[in-house]
């Protein structure tokens, strides 16, 4: 049958031919060169526009050996070579001039590491040089000194990607397949294309970076952007500083550790395992009711330093979410954010923890079109308004959502 169907279309072709008429022909795969890396390999393509920059090589074996961990001092050839920074072309030792020229260029630092240069690169390291060699004048920016914001602005940039739903694996090595896709991405990047992300790899980066994922995981309720008609000037993730997370008093001190968006409508959405079952989650004003499936919950996690006034305060820290209209029937439908209980399930323990639902449709904004989180110290009735303690958190603009 495929003998037949080959035989047809060389006919038809040669009757384009006759008549003149232009024939289409696919074009070949690219081959790759080395016997180890196949076709499918997730990182064929750039293993072998690698090779043809010229900035890494094979073995005389005719192998590549993707698998296999790359040192320090092999990334900084790869990377300087891939980069074409000047350099000299001998140096004792080898690789001298490529750690040279990266440091006049300021790519690597002085304070990354010791210098043992024959270490395997962590995959930590190699972002941090990624992001600088896409970066010019970063260090005019005020985050340039933390790595947690390097890998966040790494994962944002598409130029890291996570190790199965997301995980960033810092600590692991780097191996010449990872080493060579990164800097094929480092090239793309400058080159000015845009990436794909990946979404689970910057959320858990973000968590890293300032303890939460809101802005990744909810950007069309929380990540505002940058425009002439913004009356907020620090609104979205802007607005969101890790100094504002801690409520404290000299009776009461109390902390937001993290807080999580997982949204329900993926379902794979890697923090998933941090709520109850489904059926478990309840909301309600006079009647509990399910959360729907397509909504997000906020996991709140928090803890309480000291309470020196228990008559006063509760050792419980929630949110006060504004910038939701409030319909009649809100009491009956998830359409503003809302507390979540937990039912009859005795494998969630809820100290240090709260939930909230938010809702994923419905919804309608007040007039001024924003959103405002406070962290706020639950208190008891009575007590006196100098006792109440809040901190605004996040401020959004929402127009047009």
């Amino acid at each position: 049958m495929k003998q037949n169907k080959a035989w047809l279309a060389g006919l038809l072709a040669l009757a384009l031919a006759l008549a003149g008429l232009p024939v289409a022909v696919a074009a070949p795969a690219p081959e790759q060169p080395f016997k180890d890396v196949a076709a499918t390999h997730w990182a064929s393509d750039a293993i072998r526009l690698a090779v043809e920059r010229g900035y890494v090589s094979g073995f005389p074996n005719g192998t590549f050996k993707p698998d296999e961990k790359v040192s320090r001092a092999q990334f900084f050839r790869m990377l300087a070579d891939g980069l074409k920074l000047p350099h000299t072309l001998q140096g004792e030792p080898w690789y001298q001039p490529y750690v040279a020229a990266l440091i006049e260029t300021g790519i690597r630092k002085e304070q990354d590491f010791k210098d043992k240069y024959d270490d395997d690169l962590s995959r930590l390291e190699m972002v941090k040089l990624a992001v600088r060699a896409v970066t010019p004048g970063i260090d005019n920016d005020p985050n340039a000194a933390d790595d947690n914001w390097l890998v966040y602005r790494g994962t944002e940039l598409g130029i890291l990607a996570g190790i199965g739903a997301g995980k960033l694996a810092l600590d692991g090595t780097s191996t010449r397949a990872q080493a060579v896709a990164v800097i094929e991405r480092i090239l793309a990047v400058n080159a000015g294309k845009k990436l794909a992300v990946d979404k689970y790899a910057m959320a858990n980066a973000e968590l890293a970076w300032h303890s939460t994922n809101i802005f990744t995981v909810m950007p069309q309720f929380f990540n505002d952007p940058v425009n002439e008609t913004n009356p907020y000037a620090e609104v979205g993730i802007r607005s969101w500083d890790v100094g504002k997370l801690r409520l404290q008093n000299k009776n009461f001190s109390g902390e937001l550790t993290e807080l999580i968006a997982i949204d329900l409508a993926d379902k794979n959405d890697p923090n998933r395992y941090l709520l109850p079952a489904m059926d478990k989650m309840k909301w309600g004003y006079n009647e509990y009711l399910p959360v729907p499936d397509d909504a997000y919950v906020l996991f709140v996690k928090y803890k309480i330093n000291y309470n020196h006034a228990p008559e006063t305060y509760l050792d419980v820290l929630g949110l006060e979410i504004r910038g939701f209209d409030y319909p009649e029937n809100y009491r009956t439908k998830l359409l503003t954010p809302t507390n979540v209980g937990v039912i009859d399930d005795k494998n969630y323990d809820a100290d240090g923890k709260r939930l909230f639902a938010f809702p994923r449709s419905g919804y309608k904004f007040t007039n001024d079109e924003r959103i405002v989180i406070n962290l706020q110290v639950e208190g008891l009735a009575g007590g006196s308004h100098d006792s109440y303690i809040y901190s605004e958190i996040v401020r959004s603009w929402v127009r047009g959502v």
